[in-house]
Order: structure tokens, then C-alpha cells, then sequence
């Protein structure tokens, strides 16, 4: 019993030594390093890859090789191939094959020029077979040696004295010629004032001076030859330099293959010299001297270039006054190189084999190319090549070989070998003692359970002696006409067979595999896959090229077989893929399209299906592409300035949005200045890698405007608005800090926002701020942040704990006091608090914390809008809507409101320069609303003024010249920004164009203005126009002025809207303007009403002629009366004829300016003569109340005589600015009643009816009459108006003061001096052309002074009585009489012409 047992046990031993024995030998077959068949063939040299040879030189191409195992060799033979054409001794003697294989070419031609390569041959027998493996080098090309033509040679040249200049010399050959430099005709040696520079061989002076005056030429040797430059002349000259940067060189597109050097030129002109720096994208380059070095004046020379040294060259040159870019682009081309090389491999027939081939990056992009024992492979279904693998399927006997991928591109190739050994299936089995074989049987019952077009799934079940464990099953297939036979593994009893073609039979059959190896083969199934429906095959030579910035050019080739295309599918999508992004798909039927509107400088991803009448091909191979560069089309965000001192200033900024750049940024324009006139401005180029810049040496006290842009390689963009800083007078002092005056922390669930407000002591330097927290005890983690950041946000805190937060201010001292506050986070189960922070909500400020925005701030995009941007404190939160607070002081901090269903909203509508603070809080899906986040503020930007500047009024100067005038005016209503200046418009034509004007500017802080150079007695007309930063507002109103030496005008002067030293308001045109303008435009009117006014004099002549006639010598009651001097009781004062009427004055009544009788206020008062008061005509008869004109005017002669004359003083204007003048009544003509008590405070400037052109309005100015007893004062019959003096109330009493009074701004009444008791007269009737004008409901008392008559000196009947007293009628008196009422119809005509001209250009206007 135990023997048997021991007989068991050494059985089991031997069956387990046994399948271990097989295991291993068969392992041991599969593996190359022991195996004697492998060669271990490897290239010791390899041919150079590219040669330049001198012609008739000789010239080595080495290749050597070694074998690791030769067992089996029996030869090995080399042969070289030239362009890919076996190459003989017999058919050319200058080519010997040496016996170590390398290649010796003798006296090199042209002939000899071409691509070379060397091939070895390697001969095995083993157990009489011979197999042949080849291995193929890299290729080489050999090139013959030449001398080329110049690409540039030196031109003529200006200079001015002091300034470089450069003469060029390149030629582009290998190797690279040497140059010699000629100055009238003597050698030039490199060095001092000469730079001979490398590579390009251009000659450079760095400081020309006379003595370098003459002719330059160089001459350059190569290859066996000389070349000579044409000769150029230097000229230099002793002008004046500008200051402005000019390029004398610039660098040149290269393209070198690496390993070579590369000079980098650059010379910049200007009167001073500017400082050049050297970027490689957007990156300075650090000249160490060595690898990088600087040659000549500012150029720099690359040695031992690499593939990293591709990139994009720019030379900045810079000075105080501007900066100027140059770019190029370097590109360093170098040969592939192949980082995963395939590996020898052992392969069981019917197996499949894949074989790596992994390259680095080369310049341009290498192709890889399959070589088996030397002959190329094309891809089939049986060799499938990948980019970077070759995949052969069901390999065979016949695919053992050598097997090579080739990278190459045009600068070389690089190769890589592994050998296949395939050997045939293993059959070996383990035997029991008793000889029964212990491999698996057949499987049962192999079935195909379903079958496609490309693919068949088959089914079967397991053996019914499976001796072990079956550990996996063999499905082979072949097609039915082809031997090779193809394997897969399956590890349960079905499988799918794919990649087959359709309409084909296969021939399937299975074996199982257990410890001791296969089995026995099932029968073999044969199945058919199905007819597949025609379509397009894929289509080839897919390129995409960028020929924009924003178009892409798409061309391909039709599909090589299945169906015809009808029509093309080309997908696009940016690379890499957006976030949520899908393909664009456009069809066409042509085999090119242009994409257009792409973003500029983006990634794509192209690719193409062709589509037939069953459908859609396979998809072409995946493009990418690149958009062209732009120029950047925006300037940086959150630009900020702060004085860091009283000479610098610290610039912030961050990047612009990326699509905007359009490009890389290679760096910032920095352009800044002062707010004064004229200023210059200076220019700084700032890294690409910066983000703040300080400026220096600048002035105290001084406001000082910064705008920034982007700079990349096409150019610099658009530059922001200006953003304005002030340096401080006087640096403020660093000493220790004290605690911020305020802090004020806002809890959330998992966060605190903490903002606060700077120390009290702003005298005090504070450089920033540090915050620190932590649960129950401060300072556990802080944070820093800048000086000018009142804001912070702690996050990722734990709920419902207590965090003490400490803030502090730090300087170079240290850190000042601390200020301590213990907040504590909310519950996550509270959803819902009160907050008061927003009361005027309806809810009642009902709100959770959770969801509530943070990070609030607001950007101004225009000077009407500004964007507010948040983030969403809640990232699970789903459709959540967004509500945004905003409000501004000048509307009285009024709320309004914007609705938002993204974490940004634009706020539209606001007002220009105008400072606006936001909230917003979040309304969830629920209707649960957010607290209010915290404000933050914001100003739109400035706007150009939409409003002219108020209340222009024109005034003479107060220096009392004549030939100037004194502009005041308010500022406009809507500046929309702050006023920068005014410009003020005068001409004496009002028809010229704006441009034609004259214009003179006035600072934006003055608000009045001089002019000078004016002629006395023209018309000027004013207007006047804001600007602001953003540009210039509307015109004013023309404002009329007539500069007059202090008189007052004629009556007929006083008929325009702009008499002498009077202002008008409405801008018209002088009267003899619209005449001539009107006659022009309006003949015929003009005839008409011509008519009609002759036709009405007539009648008027007639029936007053009629009256006399019929009244006899009566008082006249209907039409004008003579005046007659009277005394103050009414008697008669002179007897005699009827004097001259000057109411039409033929020889003139102009003006006479006479001698100052006294001055006043430091101002000369003119004296008049009574010749010079004159009435004024209808046009001034405006009535305002119950029958008062609107301002004062004098009495006649008659009803003034005898009355105390006594000095007042009268408001002529409302503006706080307007003078008071001082009049003088010493004439019989001047009357104190219409001026002397007025109640009735003048009406504001919008509201009160236009008064008359003052005639007297710069200061005090007495106006002298002729002394009563004159002889003119028998002269004047008519009457004459004060210009600006305020009219009596309609009712006011009989002055009964004893002092004369000053009525001022506010209507108040100051006595200075007495006079008698006047009575009162209604000066509306004194102009009407009837003796009474009362209505007949006045009382009457009323009655009886307002139908106050003007007597005559000639007897009035009365019946049949004559009065005795009274003297008879002259006939010089009825000829007057009728002159009077024909005068009065003149003028009232004129004025129905200047109405009629003044209806008509509002009506062309």
C-alpha cells in the first residue's frame, strides 16, 4: 500500500518535471537573447548626412557595422546607392567600395551630387536554410561647393555727424565666405569705430564721423571664387537730429539647420542713443557672452543652435520719447530622432506582431517610413501602419526578416532595425507512462451565431477531455482564396472576428490550450459576411493652411475608391475642445473650401467625410491648424495707478481677455503724461512678463494721465482710456502704523469676507495690508495684499466656528497695530436670516448666506454702461437667477434694479462720468433669495459734452478799453466729464463757417474770458464750446456785440439786437444783414409789402389832413401832439415857433463820446448832450403786468422840466456778476419816477420777458444831460429809454422818499440821496400814438394821470371860444405834426420787416 502510494507520487513528480521541461524549452525558443539566429546586426558608423564638397576634392563616406552573433553567417556583403539607384564600380571610376564597406568618391562633380546610402546584405544557412536579411543606413546628401550671388550689397548713404550707419554684404553660401572691406579703396580692419560682423559680413560704424566720408565696397571669397560689391558713397552732414527712432538694419528671416550660428542684426538711429533689448517670444534674452554675444553696436550672434532656439526675434529699441519693435522669425530645422526603436521579436505563425517606432520632435515634422530587407512596405490588410507602429496580422513563415523604420525629413534621416523570427506552431505534448497524450480534444459544435458586412460572431463548446485546466482557446481564420491564416484569443467559448471585408468567405476553426498546449483543431466553419452598400472611400492629402488671421484654406483629394462622393462633410472644432463644444459641419461639393470669421491666432481640428448616395465614407485623418497673428484688439484690464511717492508712480495691470490678443504678447506700451496744455508725453515698453511698473523722476504735485496697450508681434493695439494720478506734494513719512480705523467681516457657511478702512493718520506711508485668522486664536494663516485692496475673502473655513480675524497695515518699518474682531460661521441648517442691509425690499430682506455672490466688482466698458461680475458662492446650485442693486449719489442714492440669469449683468443707460455703487444678491430656483453681497463702485467713463455752456454774456472790459470785451459764463448743465478748456468763437460775420472763426481757449477751471483787438463800433458775434477728454460739445447760443468806448447809442442803433457796447442774447444778424439777405431771397415780398406800407402812409396822410381840416385849429385828439415845455405848475416857459424835431434827424443823432466829467469807481462816465437821447423805436414796447414796460424810460422834456434831478443807482441784470450803474438825472430830460421805486425784484433769466441791449452796463456811470437852459433842450420832443433799468410796479404810489435809492439783486432798496415828489406817469402811454390809453375799468384816479396830455402852446377852441393865453399854430408845426406820424409809420414798418425776416430763418433753421 505505501509502495503504491510512492508509485503515485513520483508519477505526479514526472508529469510536473515533464510540463515544466516543455514550458521552459518552449520560452526558451521565444527568447532572442540566447538564440543563435538572432545577429544583433548594428551600424558602428554611418554616412554624414549632409556634405558640402569643394569641386574636384575627394570625398569619404564612411559605414562600418558590427554582428553580435555570427554563427550563422555565411557573408555579408555592402553596396551604396545613390538617389535610391544601386551604384557599380564598372559604370564610374571616381566610386571604390573600400573592404571596411565605406564609400570613396574621387575629383567631385556635379555628376556626383545626390543622396547616398549604404546597404548590407547578411547571408545565414541553418539546417539548409538560407535566409538573407539587409540592413539600410541613413542617407546622406552630398552637395557641390559654390560661391552665390550678393542677397545685399552696400548702397549710398547720408549721415548725420555722430550717427551709425551700416553697409551690407551677404551672400548665402556654405561655407560661409570671408569678406573684406575697402574704404576708398584701402583695407578696413575689424574693431574701434569699424564692425566687421560675423556670418552676414556687414560693415558697421558706430559713431560716423568726416574722416569716415567716402567709398565703400567689399570683396568676398569662396568655393574657389571672388566676388566684388558694387561701391557706395558716405555722405555727413552737420544737420540736426531728430529725436525719432529709426531702423538702419533690421534682423532677417532665417532658416538654419542646428548646430550652425545665427546673427541677429539690429541698428537703431537717434539723436540720442536709444537703449536695444533682444526678446525671444516675448522673453528677454540673456547675453552671457558665451553661447549668446553681443557684436557690433546692438546686434547678437547664437552659436550651437538647437530646435529651442526656434522662435520669434525682437529687437526693441527705446528712448524717453517712444519705443519701436522689429520682429523675425528664427526657425532651426534639425533631423529626426528616434526615442522608441522596434525590438527583435520571435513570433509563432498565425500570431500577430506589432512593431514600435516612436520619433522626437524635428523641424519640419519627420516621416516614417517601413522598410522590410530593404524593400519599402505599403500598408495592406495584412500590414497596417500606424504613425508610430507597424501591425502585422496572422504572420507566416514568410515574413521573417529585417524590418527598419526610416524617419526623415529634409535636413536628414535617422533608422532603426529589429529582426522577426517566426517559427511554426508548437505540436509538443506530455505523455502519461501510459503514452495517452494529455492535451485537450476538439471543441464541439463551432457555430456562427451572427454575421455583418465586417465582422462575425462565432460560438462553440468545450472539449470533452479537456486533461487539465483550459486555460485559453485559438480562433483562426483566413480568407478562403489566401493562405495566411490569422489567430485571436478568447478566454470563454465565443469570440467576434472583425475587420473583414465584405462579401468573402473565411475559413474558422478553434483549438483549446492547457498546460500542456494546444489541443486538437475543431472542424472548420466556413461563414460568408455580408454585402456591404457602396460608399466613399476616405479622402486623401488633407491640408489645411492659414492664409489670415481669420480664414483658413481647406483642399483635399476625392476618395480613391468605393462610391462616387456627391457631396463633402468637413467638421471643424477649436484644439483643444471648449468645454461643451461641438463640431461644425459645412457641406459643399467642391474639393476646397475657405473657412472665414475664425478667431484669430486659434487652434483648429479639420476633418473630412466623404458622403455618397448610401451615406457617408470613412473620416480623413484629423488636421490641425493654427489662424494667423493680429494685432491685439483690446488693451489690459484693471489698470491702476498709485503714487508711490511724490516722484513715482506704481502701475498695475492684468492681461487682456485671450481671444484678444490675437497673438503672443511680447509686450506693454506705457504711455503717460501731465494734464497740462501741451504737454509731452513719454513712452515706456514694458515686458511681456510684468505686471506692474514703477515710474520714477517725476514732478511733486503733478497730475499725471497713464494709458496702456498690448504689444505682440504685428503690432500694438488700441490703448485704454487714461487713467489720471496725482504725485503728492511731498512724500509722506514711514513711521509706525496705526490700527485700521474700521473692520467689517461678513460670515457665510464656509467663508469671510473682511473689508475695512486705512488708518486715521494719512500722512502715514501704508504699503499694504496683511489679514490673518484663525478658530478661537488669531494669525493662525494670514494673507497680504497691496495698499490700495479694502477687501478680502477668507475661504474654506468649517461652519458654526468662532474665527478671530486681525487686520494690520505694514510699511519698510513693520507691521502698525492690530484690530481684532471674532466672527463665527453660519449653520449649514439655517437656510433663511434676516437681512436689514436692504430694507426697501418687499420681502422684508428675507435671505440666505449660502448662496450669496462674492467676489463682486464692477468694470465701465462706456461712459453709459458698466459690467458687473461676480462668482457663484454655491457651484451645485442649478438655475439660479441673479438680481444687481445699483444707485448713484445724484439721484439721491435711489435703488434700481437688474435681472440676470448669468454670473454677469451690463448695466445700460447710466450717466457719463458718474459714480455708481452695486449689490447683487441670488434668487434660487425656490424663490429662497441671497443676502446682498457686499457694494463695490465703479465710475462709466467720460462722454464728450451734451450740453453747451450757460448764461453767456458779453460785457466791456473792465479796464474800460474799448477795443476789448469780458466774457462770463456758467459751465454746462452735462459736462459728462471733467472740462478740459473752452473754446470761445468770435467773428464779425455771422455767416462764416465755425472753422473761419476765430478761437481762443481758456482753461476748464476759468470761467470768464477777455478779448482784445476788437474794432469800436463793428458787430461781433460769440459763442462758446466745452471739451472734455472725450471731445468737444455743442455751440452756445450767438451771443451779438458792438464795442462802443462807455456811450450809449442812437435810437436807430438801439432798433438792432446788437447796438454799440450792447450784448444780444438771440444771436440775430445786424438789421442791414437781414435787409440785404432778405431782399435778396425775397424780391417780390419785398415789392408787395413795399406797396402795401406806401399805399397805408398815404391813406394815413390823407385822413389826418382830412381831420385838421375838419377840427380848424382845435386840439388835436386823434394822432401826435407837440410837446411844450411847461413849467412845474403847468404854465407856459417858452413862446415862440415850434422848435426842430429830431425824431428824423437828416444830418445823423449819432453818439459823441465827450470828456469824463468825474470818474467813478476807477471808470470814466460819459457825457451826453440831450441831442444824443433819443426815443426808443416800437420794437422795445413789451408790456408786462398791467400796462408798465418792462424796464425804466424817460419823460419828455414837457413833463420833466422843473423836476429835482437827483443821482440813482440801477440794477441792470440778475447775475450776482452784473454791475450796478449810477445815474445821474441832472438833465430836464432824466426822471427818477420809472426807476426810483421799484418794489418788484427782477425776474430770474429763463423767466423775466428779454429786456432791451443795455446801454450802460460795466459799473457805475453817471449820464449827464445838457444844463436846462441849453438850446437843445427845447430840441427833444421825443423820449428816451434807460437800457436795463427795472420798471415801476404797475400801481405803485407817488414817491414820497426823500432819498434816492439803489435797487440791487433781491429787490432791495437803499436810500442814497433826497428828492421831490413826482407823480406818477404810465409809460405805456407815452408811445402810444393816442393822447389816452386808459381802460375803462381803471379807477379814476388812474384814468386822469394815464390820460395825462401834452399840451400845446397854440390856443385850443373850446366852442366858440378862443383861450387867449394860448399862441396861434404855425404852419412849420403842422408840417412837423405830419413828419412825427410818418416817422413812427417808418419805423413800425421796419419792424414788421425784421419780424417778418426773423420768422423766416427760424423757419429755415
Amino acid at each position: 500500500m505505501i509502495l503504491r502510494h510512492f508509485g503515485y507520487i513520483l508519477i505526479i513528480v514526472a508529469v510536473y518535471l515533464s510540463s515544466t521541461s516543455a514550458t521552459t524549452r518552449k520560452h526558451h525558443r521565444r527568447s532572442t537573447e540566447n538564440d543563435s539566429r538572432h545577429l544583433g546586426f548594428q551600424f558602428e558608423v554611418e554616412p554624414q548626412r549632409n556634405v558640402t564638397v569643394a569641386e574636384s576634392s575627394s570625398h569619404l563616406l564612411e559605414c562600418s557595422y558590427v554582428l553580435a552573433h555570427e554563427k550563422y553567417v555565411q557573408n555579408v556583403r555592402i553596396e551604396w546607392k545613390r538617389d535610391g539607384v544601386v551604384l557599380s564600380e564598372r559604370s564610374s571610376s571616381k566610386i571604390k567600395v573600400l573592404s571596411n564597406g565605406s564609400l570613396w568618391i574621387e575629383s567631385m562633380s556635379s555628376t556626383e551630387e545626390g543622396t547616398y546610402q549604404c546597404a548590407a546584405h547578411v547571408t545565414t544557412k541553418q539546417d539548409q536554410t538560407v535566409d538573407t536579411w539587409t540592413f539600410l543606413s541613413r542617407k546622406a546628401t552630398l552637395r557641390l561647393a559654390d560661391l552665390a550671388k550678393f542677397d545685399l550689397q552696400p548702397t549710398d548713404r547720408t549721415v548725420a555727424k555722430g550717427q551709425p550707419t551700416a553697409f551690407h554684404c551677404l551672400i548665402n553660401s556654405k561655407p560661409i565666405p570671408s569678406a573684406v572691406w575697402l574704404h576708398n579703396d584701402q583695407p578696413i580692419t575689424n574693431g574701434g569705430e569699424y564692425h566687421i560682423l560675423p556670418v552676414s559680413n556687414t560693415l558697421e560704424i558706430s559713431s560716423t564721423q568726416s574722416r569716415h566720408e567716402g567709398t565703400y565696397r567689399c570683396t568676398v571669397e569662396g568655393a574657389g571664387k571672388r566676388r566684388s560689391s558694387q561701391t557706395a558713397r558716405l555722405t555727413v552732414t552737420t544737420g540736426d537730429v531728430s529725436n525719432e527712432l529709426s531702423f538702419l538694419t533690421t534682423p532677417r528671416l532665417q532658416v538654419i539647420e542646428q548646430g550652425d550660428e545665427f546673427l541677429l542684426e539690429c541698428l537703431v538711429a537717434s539723436r540720442i542713443r536709444p537703449q536695444v533689448r533682444w526678446l525671444k517670444d516675448s522673453r528677454q534674452i540673456i547675453v552671457d557672452g558665451v553661447r549668446i554675444r553681443r557684436v557690433g553696436v546692438s546686434s547678437i550672434l547664437v552659436s550651437r543652435a538647437s530646435i529651442e532656439d526656434t522662435g520669434l526675434y525682437t529687437c526693441r529699441a527705446s528712448n524717453n520719447d517712444d519705443s519701436i519693435d522689429r520682429a523675425v522669425a528664427v526657425e532651426v530645422r534639425a533631423p529626426p530622432k528616434i526615442t522608441t526603436r522596434p525590438a527583435t521579436k520571435v513570433a509563432v505563425e498565425t500570431a500577430d506582431v506589432e512593431l514600435e517606432c516612436g520619433t522626437a520632435a524635428a523641424r519640419p515634422e519627420a516621416h516614417v517610413n517601413w522598410y522590410k530587407n530593404g524593400e519599402a512596405i505599403i500598408g495592406s490588410e495584412y500590414f497596417v501602419i500606424e504613425p508610430n507602429r507597424l501591425r502585422i496580422l496572422g504572420v507566416v513563415r514568410a515574413d521573417q526578416a529585417i524590418y527598419q523604420c526610416v524617419a526623415e525629413n529634409d535636413v536628414g534621416s535617422e533608422q532603426a532595425s529589429a529582426q522577426l523570427l517566426v517559427d511554426a506552431p508548437d505540436s509538443s505534448s506530455v505523455a502519461a507512462s501510459s503514452g495517452v497524450p494529455m492535451t485537450a480534444s476538439a471543441p464541439l459544435g463551432l457555430r456562427s451565431t451572427s454575421s455583418g458586412s465586417r465582422f462575425i460572431n462565432v460560438e462553440w463548446d468545450p472539449p470533452v477531455q479537456r486533461n487539465g485546466n483550459i486555460m485559453r482557446y485559438h480562433v483562426f481564420y483566413k480568407d478562403n482564396m489566401i493562405d495566411r491564416e490569422r489567430m485571436i484569443n478568447s478566454s470563454s467559448t465565443s469570440a467576434t472576428l472583425t475587420s473583414l471585408q465584405p462579401s468573402t468567405m473565411y475559413l474558422i476553426r478553434v483549438t483549446a490550450e492547457n498546460e500542456a498546449g494546444m489541443g486538437k483543431f475543431s472542424d472548420s466553419l466556413k461563414v460568408t459576411t455580408n454585402k456591404e452598400q457602396a460608399v466613399p472611400g476616405k479622402v486623401t492629402s488633407l491640408t489645411a493652411t492659414a492664409t489670415g488671421p481669420e480664414t483658413i484654406d481647406i483642399r483635399w483629394s476625392p476618395p480613391a475608391g468605393g462610391q462616387p462622393a456627391l457631396r463633402y462633410k468637413i467638421y471643424y472644432s477649436h484644439d483643444p475642445l471648449e468645454k461643451n463644444e461641438k463640431e461644425t459641419l459645412i457641406t459643399t461639393s467642391t474639393n476646397h473650401y475657405t473657412l472665414h470669421g475664425m478667431d484669430k491666432y486659434t487652434g483648429y481640428l479639420i476633418r473630412i467625410e466623404a458622403e455618397g448616395s448610401n451615406g457617408s465614407g470613412l473620416s480623413s485623418d484629423t488636421v490641425r491648424v493654427r489662424t494667423q497673428s493680429d494685432e491685439p484688439s483690446a488693451p489690459p484690464t484693471n489698470i491702476q495707478a498709485e503714487a508711490d511717492s511724490s516722484t513715482s508712480v506704481r502701475v498695475s495691470w492684468d492681461e487682456p481677455e485671450e481671444e484678444t490678443v490675437n497673438g503672443e504678447i511680447t509686450g506693454y506700451r506705457l504711455k503717460y503724461k501731465t494734464k497740462a496744455r501741451g504737454a509731452k508725453g513719454n513712452t515706456l515698453v514694458i515686458d511681456a512678463t510684468a505686471r506692474e511698473y514703477t515710474m520714477g523722476n517725476l514732478e511733486p504735485n503733478t497730475q499725471y494721465l497713464i494709458r496702456m496697450a498690448v504689444v505682440n508681434h504685428n503690432g500694438t493695439g488700441p490703448f485704454s482710456d487714461w487713467v489720471a494720478v496725482d504725485t503728492p506734494g511731498q512724500d509722506k513719512e514711514e513711521r509706525t502704523l496705526g490700527a485700521p480705523r474700521e473692520i467689517r467681516p461678513h460670515a457665510g457657511i464656509d467663508y469671510i469676507l473682511v473689508s475695512w478702512l486705512p488708518p486715521a493718520d494719512e500722512q502715514n506711508l501704508v504699503r499694504g495690508y496683511q489679514i490673518g485668522w484663525g478658530l478661537s486664536v488669531p494669525d493662525t494663516e494670514t494673507a497680504r495684499v497691496t495698499a490700495s485692496t479694502t477687501q478680502y475673502k477668507i475661504a474654506r473655513l468649517n461652519s458654526e466656528r468662532d474665527y478671530v480675524i486681525s487686520l494690520r497695515a505694514f510699511n519698510n518699518l513693520g507691521s502698525g497695530f492690530p484690530i481684532y474682531e471674532t466672527v463665527r460661521t453660519l449653520s449649514r441648517e439655517t437656510p433663511h436670516f434676516n437681512d436689514d442691509s436692504d430694507s426697501d425690499d418687499a420681502d422684508g430682506g428675507l435671505g440666505s448666506s449660502e448662496s450669496t455672490p462674492v467676489g463682486l466688482r464692477a468694470e465701465a466698458i462706456s461712459a453709459t454702461s458698466i459690467r458687473v461680475m461676480w462668482t457663484e458662492s454655491d457651484e451645485t446650485a442649478f438655475n439660479t437667477q441673479y438680481t444687481v442693486r445699483y444707485s448713484t449719489a445724484v439721484d439721491g442714492n435711489q435703488h434700481r434694479y437688474v435681472n440676470s440669469t448669468e454670473t454677469w449683468a451690463t448695466v445700460e443707460g447710466l450717466r457719463p462720468a458718474t459714480e455708481y455703487e452695486f449689490a447683487v444678491r441670488a434668487v434660487a430656483s425656490n424663490g429662497q433669495l441671497s443676502t446682498w453681497s457686499m457694494a463695490t463702485r465703479n465710475r462709466t467713463l467720460s462722454a464728450p459734452p451734451s450740453s453747451a455752456p450757460r448764461d453767456l454774456t458779453v460785457l466791456p472790459a473792465e479796464s474800460g478799453d474799448p477795443h476789448s470785451a469780458s466774457l462770463h459764463w456758467q459751465p454746462p448743465k452735462y459736462s459728462n466729464g471733467e472740462i478740459e478748456e473752452y473754446l470761445v468763437f468770435y467773428t464779425d460775420r455771422a455767416t462764416l463757417a465755425d472753422k473761419e472763426w476765430t478761437i481762443n481757449y481758456v482753461a476748464g477751471d476759468k470761467l470768464s474770458h477777455q478779448v482784445s483787438n476788437l474794432l469800436p463800433k463793428a458787430n461781433y458775434f460769440f459763442k462758446i464750446q466745452a471739451r472734455n477728454e472725450k471731445g468737444h460739445g455743442p455751440f452756445s447760443s450767438v451771443v451779438g456785440y458792438t464795442p462802443s468806448g462807455g456811450a450809449i447809442l442812437s435810437g436807430r442803433d438801439r432798433n438792432s439786437p446788437r447796438g454799440h457796447g450792447v450784448a444780444s442774447a438771440d444771436g440775430t444778424v445786424s438789421l442791414v444783414e437781414q435787409f440785404k439777405s432778405f431782399v435778396h431771397e425775397n424780391p417780390m415780398t419785398l415789392f408787395i409789402i413795399l406797396a402795401i406800407a406806401l399805399v397805408l402812409i398815404l391813406t394815413l396822410i390823407l385822413c389826418s389832413m382830412c381831420c385838421r381840416n375838419r377840427d380848424g385849429s382845435g386840439g388835436r385828439r386823434n394822432g401826435y401832439q407837440s410837446a411844450k415845455k411847461t413849467s412845474s405848475g403847468g404854465g407856459v416857459v417858452g413862446v415862440g415857433g415850434p422848435p426842430n424835431d429830431l425824431w428824423i434827424n437828416g444830418t445823423g443823432s449819432h453818439m459823441r463820446a465827450g470828456a469824463s466829467d468825474y470818474m467813478v469807481d476807477g471808470l470814466a462816465t460819459a457825457h451826453l448832450t440831450a441831442v444824443d437821447i433819443e426815443s426808443p423805436t416800437p420794437r422795445f414796447h413789451h408790456l408786462q403786468g398791467q400796462g408798465t414796460l418792462t424796464r425804466s424810460y424817460h419823460q419828455s422834456s414837457q413833463s420833466l422840466e422843473g423836476r429835482q434831478r437827483t443821482p440813482q443807482v440801477v440794477y441792470t441784470g440778475t447775475g450776482r456778476h452784473q454791475p450796478i450803474h449810477k445815474i445821474d438825472f441832472d438833465s430836464p430830460y432824466g426822471s427818477s419816477s420809472a426807476i426810483g421805486s421799484a418794489s418788484t425784484p427782477p425776474l430770474p433769466p429763463m423767466q423775466a420777458i428779454p429786456s432791451g441791449p443795455p446801454t450802460i452796463i460795466d459799473g457805475y456811470r453817471t449820464l449827464r444831460g445838457t444844463p436846462p437852459n441849453s438850446s437843445a433842450a427845447n430840441a427833444l420832443r421825443s423820449f428816451t429809454q434807460l437800457a436795463g433799468a427795472t420798471p415801476p410796479p404797475p400801481h405803485s404810489a407817488t414817491s414820497s422818499s426823500s432819498r434816492p435809492t439803489i435797487i440791487a439783486a433781491g429787490g432791495r432798496q437803499v436810500p442814497v440821496g433826497r428828492a421831490t415828489a413826482q407823480p406818477r406817469v404810465n409809460v405805456a402811454n407815452i408811445y402810444s400814438p393816442y393822447p389816452c390809453s386808459a381802460s375803462s375799468d381803471a379807477g379814476e384816479s388812474d384814468r386822469k394821470v394815464e390820460c395825462m396830455e401834452m399840451r400845446e402852446t397854440t390856443p385850443i377852441k373850446t366852442g366858440n371860444n378862443i383861450n387867449t393865453n394860448m399862441l396861434p399854430s404855425h404852419s412849420t408845426e403842422d408840417l412837423n405834426e405830419h413828419l412825427e406820424n410818418l416817422d413812427t409809420m417808418l419805423d413800425d414798418l421796419q419792424q414788421l420787416q425784421h419780424n417778418l425776416h426773423l420768422d423766416t430763418s427760424m423757419d429755415k433753421q
